[in-house]
């Protein structure tokens, strides 16, 4: 059975004008221009997983919804349950057999 490929438009590539650090070594900000409509606009750089680092942090953050029974709103500031969910995360990763996980703890952290 034959089936027809489509043509997939050819697509410009994005000129980056500056680069701002928003999470070093993580996550970038670029200011860019659109090859087609010329207009300026923020894009957010961030690393490629890998499909097992996708995997690991899925399994990371189904575990931590399991297991975390606290009302966020009780610990008061962003900053306060930030700590918190850290402390938690690297809990489950020490508790586990699968020492990838630590790296895949600090990625969690600096994409969450």
């Amino acid at each position: 059975m034959k089936t027809k490929s489509k043509a997939i438009p050819e697509r410009k590539t994005s000129v980056f004008q500056e680069v701002y650090p928003i999470h070093e070594p993580y996550v970038y900000a670029a200011v860019v221009t659109e090859p087609n409509t010329q207009r300026i606009k923020y894009e957010v750089i961030e690393p490629t997983l890998l499909k097992e680092e996708e995997k690991q942090l899925k399994e990371i953050k189904d575990i931590l919804v399991e297991e975390i029974d606290v009302n966020l709103k009780e610990i008061g500031t962003r900053k306060k349950a930030e700590e918190y969910l850290k402390a938690s995360s690297r809990t489950t990763a020490s508790k586990s057999t699968r020492k990838p996980w630590t790296n895949s703890c600090t990625t969690l952290y600096a994409t969450s």
